[in-house]
């Protein structure tokens, strides 16, 4: 099937109405096509890295397989076909990630009793046999490249008409995350990041491999601050099959592909450092080098416009950190460097300024970080101490310890412990089911009939108004409310439910009257095992909820008063739960907004 055939099939037919034979040739050719794939909106390239769809996260065994069913059977969520529990000798615990062709799932490996990534080819049918070879070249190829920064492979095979990759897990999801989750990087982690991928791409181009898809996605993250270059199903290696990736065909991802691969020249070892060049510009300015509003836009900038200088867009950028990005975005590869080598080489002369938190931007490690900049953490114990120290201090001395800069995100959960909450007791007003942290999410299991799940906040002090609070929440069991979230308003306090009788977002207590009654109930379908984005504003004025990014409704402060009743005190000053249903809560952050003028 080529680009003409392409164009006449998905003209008449939406992706999902192919044939599954259909759904295979078109796959096969967006694969190595990237002019369709940018034409069409489709992105195959990527298999499905562990950081990929970060929507699709969830706690160990939430999104794996609903109540009652049985083990050993597919299932259907969101219209994707599952493998077996368990599969080659590995059982699957949840999904990671999802691409085009393949899934990620965290699983276990009981032989060897680790934690894995175990990427599934999806589908039984419908795959080529260069497809299918493609998918094994994946992991000869990051094996034959066996160095700390690349993605180490354990096992390759097929269960069932399955076919898999065993992989080294990566607990910090993948830079892309990370930028969509937290914003640009500070200078000394992205300096630190950027040495650790220029030195496994050095080993790579050192075997003759050449990556030609490096981008945010692909580079995976650890929770301690190691970057491991992942994804080689477009790899190119000296003995590559020429059946399997033709030259002829556009490879890569356009928004990082280097000019000369456009114009159809050969690829080189230069093509990668281009690539990597527009990744870390854009993990500093927190967007692309370039953009379009069509593909023609967009590789027209990349052939002749020059980025704007990452001094101006991010303008605490050190001048050597952004000449170095800069000269990987040459337009000719002769005025890059000329091997990963010499870029590692530029790397190791770059000295940054002590940063204002100190801490070492290499393993990730500082009090709190600033969100928005940095993302890093203390050992859990460090971190346990911080969280105390701040709130027997603010019971002692009555002050607002705030452990982050004025205006700057606070995380108020770290993704490892319960530090700085307060799991609701039985008898504290409400009952509860068991809590815990599970893969990077706090877990909130279903209570009782009639009872709640919840937990308070008890760490530093919170504004009471002029401030946000951020979260993913995913419901993962029953019918009932996806959460609930007690917080300050003023002197008084209010309660946001989202997902309240499966179907609603709300607030209670406005006007002394329930969600029902008081004119907030806005009607939103809830799915299970689905990651939503909850945005809370609060100001003097208004109370503003969004939900992936769409705003649901705006409460006048000057028109209505909100007050949640004395017995819920338990709550406060944060309370978050669920009822009539089990939940998962991560990326829990909270910043103070600077007073209107």
């Amino acid at each position: 099937m080529d680009c003409r055939d392409i164009e006449q099939l998905l003209s008449v037919k939406q992706a999902a109405e192919l044939t599954s034979e259909q759904q295979g040739a078109v796959a096969d050719h967006m694969w190595q096509c990237a002019a369709c794939r940018m034409r069409w909106n489709l992105d195959v390239t990527n298999a499905g890295s562990q950081g990929d769809t970060p929507s699709d996260h969830g706690p160990e065994g939430a999104i794996v397989r609903r109540r009652g069913e049985d083990e050993e059977q597919s299932t259907s969520i969101d219209g994707e076909v599952r493998p077996p529990r368990n599969l080659g000798g590995f059982e699957i615990l949840g999904r990671l990630g999802r691409g085009g062709m393949a899934t990620v799932f965290r699983a276990r490996q009981p032989s060897m009793d680790r934690i894995v990534a175990l990427k599934v080819l999806m589908g039984h049918t419908g795959w080529s046999e260069a497809s299918l070879m493609r998918f094994t070249r994946e992991a000869q190829t990051a094996a034959a490249a066996g160095h700390p920064n690349i993605i180490e492979v354990y096992d390759t095979g097929h269960d069932r008409g399955w076919h898999y990759i065993a992989m080294e897990y990566m607990d910090g999801g993948s830079l892309a995350d990370v930028l969509q989750r937290d914003g640009p990087l500070a200078p000394e982690r992205a300096l630190a990041l950027m040495k650790q991928v220029a030195g496994g791409l050095a080993e790579a181009h050192r075997m003759g491999i050449l990556h030609r898809d490096i981008k945010p996605s692909n580079i995976l993250l650890s929770s301690r601050g190691w970057a491991k270059v992942a994804d080689f199903g477009l790899a190119k290696r000296p003995d590559i099959d020429l059946s399997v990736t033709r030259p002829a065909l556009l490879l890569g991802t356009p928004v990082y592909m280097a000019p000369e691969v456009l114009r159809g020249e050969e690829y080189d070892a230069r093509c990668d450092l281009y690539s990597l060049g527009a990744t870390f510009y854009q993990a500093i300015a927190g967007q692309p080098p370039f953009t379009g509003k069509n593909g023609t836009e967009l590789l027209t900038k990349h052939l002749e416009a020059q980025p704007v200088p990452l001094t101006e867009v991010s303008p605490g950028t050190p001048p050597p950190l952004a000449r170095i990005v800069h000269r990987l975005l040459e337009k000719k590869p002769s005025d890059r460097y000329q091997s990963a080598e010499d870029l590692l080489g530029a790397l190791e002369g770059v000295s940054l300024p002590a940063a204002s938190d100190s801490g070492s931007a290499a393993s990730g490690t500082t009090a709190f970080g600033r969100i928005g900049q940095a993302v890093r953490r203390r050992p859990r114990t460090l971190l346990l101490v911080a969280l105390l120290s701040l709130a027997v201090i603010a019971a002692l001395v009555g002050l607002s310890v705030w452990p982050s800069g004025e205006y700057d995100w606070v995380s108020l959960f770290d993704g490892e412990t319960l530090a700085g909450w307060r799991v609701v007791e039985e008898g504290d007003c409400i009952g509860h089911g068991d809590v815990r942290v599970e893969n990077g999410w706090m877990v909130l299991e279903q209570a009782d009939p009639d009872n709640s799940t919840s937990v308070s906040w008890t760490g530093f002090v919170l504004p009471r108004t002029n401030y946000e609070i951020k979260l993913e929440a995913m419901r993962t069991a029953g019918t009932g409310c996806l959460f609930h979230l007690a917080f300050p308003v003023g002197d008084s306090h209010c309660l946001l439910i989202v997902g309240g009788d499966g179907t609603r977002v709300a607030l209670d207590q406005v006007d002394g009257k329930g969600p029902k009654e008081n004119g907030t109930a806005r009607f939103m379908t809830f799915e299970d095992d689905r990651s939503y984005r909850i945005l809370l504003r609060v100001t003097p004025a208004n109370i503003t909820v969004s939900i992936d990014g769409n705003k649901k409704f705006d409460v006048s402060l000057a028109r209505h008063e909100v007050d949640i009743p004395a017995e819920w005190t338990i709550l406060q000053p944060l309370g978050l739960g669920n009822w009539e249903s089990a939940s998962a809560y991560r990326n829990i952050f909270i910043r103070r907004l600077e007073p209107a003028k």
